[in-house]
């Protein structure tokens, strides 16, 4: 990893409004150009809003016309982006994506792994856990419920990932979701030795849903070191000292609490575990 610049933003992204929630964040891209941002990240379902029924009245082409905008928007101003969208894959079929384009104009997608139980009628999970390379940083996406499994960031830092973003679309209100961020999120950080970046939509959908934003950064090391809970739509954006990642993961052990943890994991210790996960999927 090299030290690099992250932006995290908390905004409004309204239901059917998709040209109006592109401008937004066209517009956060460039505040964030203005700050020398490496990576910036939006929120889940921030280009199309978030809605359980509505997405099936997006029209055809939609999921082309905001790819297109979003990678040309990375490539213009020499940043890769997150943000996530619902993406159609056919008739009946939509995931929770996080789409992510690069300055070099690849574009690559995160499907959520871990769905709530109401997202399940209208959503299907996807099953890969990738990790993405752009030239400064390996890093993860987690979409909000994802983050709850602790098995998803071990998978995500043994692949490498020096970051992991968590984009939320959380209905709680700002102080109770700092309140639950701050039970895990530090944990995650700190036991699989990676940066986590986590930020929400804000305000409303449009139809029936109210969002209590947040944004959160978390070192390796589990300390907080940029947060916003104002509950109004904002750009966070944080300097990464790339040495909090690099030095605990060289193979030479500096000291006990330095150390990469997840070199000295015992796998076979676990085998319990897996064996009594394949008997509840009998």
């Amino acid at each position: 990893m090299e030290n690099c610049k992250i932006s995290l933003v908390q905004m409004e992204s309204r239901v059917g409004e998709t040209e109006e929630n592109l401008k937004k964040i066209k517009h956060f891209v460039e505040a964030a150009k203005v700050q020398e941002t490496d990576i910036i990240c939006f929120p889940e379902m921030a280009v199309h809003g978030y809605a359980l029924d509505e997405c099936v009245l997006w029209e055809e082409g939609v999921r082309e016309k905001s790819i297109q905008f979003l990678s040309k928007l990375s490539q213009v101003n020499e940043m890769t982006i997150l943000t996530g969208f619902c993406e159609k894959e056919d008739r009946d079929l939509f995931y929770i994506t996080q789409v992510v384009c690069f300055p070099d104009g690849r574009v690559q997608r995160y499907r959520k792994t871990h769905l709530g139980e109401r997202e399940k009628k209208r959503f299907v999970s996807g099953d890969v856990l990738p990790v993405f390379h752009e030239p400064k940083a390996t890093f993860g996406i987690e979409i909000c419920w994802d983050s709850h499994f602790p098995e998803v960031s071990t998978v995500l830092s043994l692949q490498g990932a020096e970051i992991i973003f968590v984009p939320h679309a959380s209905p709680l209100s700002s102080l109770r979701r700092r309140e639950l961020w701050l039970k895990y999120i530090p944990a995650r950080a700190y036991d699989n030795t990676v940066f986590v970046a986590c930020c929400n939509l804000v305000g409303t959908n449009g139809k029936d849903k109210q969002f209590g934003g947040g944004i959160l950064v978390v070192d390796p090391k589990g300390n907080i070191i940029a947060q916003d809970f104002t509950e109004k739509e904002s750009m966070v954006t944080v300097f990464l000292a790339a040495d909090q990642v690099n030095l605990p993961r060289q193979h030479e052990r500096i000291s006990m609490g330095d150390s990469f943890f997840l070199y000295y994991r015992k796998p076979q210790l676990y085998k319990k575990l897996w064996k009594s996960e394949e008997r509840r999927g009998e």
